[in-house]
């Protein structure tokens, strides 16, 4: 599957990681393995601008999932780095592994999961900690 990674910030990411990622969570929840799929890493400034466009919240956001309009593609995935970086701190865990859960998490979102409500969030999380831990084992993250 083509999985394209735009780095439109300036802190450096490890686009193999993210790609290689984004395919665990694919693979995981049944995704199509032969759609498109972009995932823009982009600075809190974009991703406010994205979130007041498209959910009317003038604040930024971690990720944002928008899924594609054509067959062939899956949709893209919007990671403020930034964001990322901030979570990484307050949880003391790696940029790496935020990015990482981020991504997993707009992939899902993607393929239609929903964490609106608390069955939505249990399946999101456990299928989210399998994808990780699977991606750990990997050496991924």
């Amino acid at each position: 599957m083509p999985i394209e990674v735009r780095n439109v910030q300036k802190q450096p990411v490890d686009a193999e990681m993210i790609a290689g990622v984004a395919r665990l969570a694919l693979a995981a929840a049944g995704g199509d393995q032969q759609a498109n799929l972009t995932i823009a890493l982009v600075d809190d400034a974009h991703i406010r601008r994205l979130n007041a466009r498209f959910l009317g919240r003038a604040q930024p956001t971690d990720v944002m999932a928008f899924p594609a309009q054509e067959d062939e593609d899956l949709g893209d995935v919007v990671v403020s780095v930034q964001r990322a970086q901030e979570q990484a701190a307050e949880l003391g865990r790696s940029l790496s592994q935020e990015l990482a859960e981020l991504v997993v998490h707009g992939v899902l979102h993607l393929l239609s999961l929903d964490d609106q409500d608390q069955a939505g969030r249990r399946q999101m999380a456990a299928l989210q900690a399998r994808v990780l831990d699977e991606a750990q084992r990997a050496g991924l993250i």
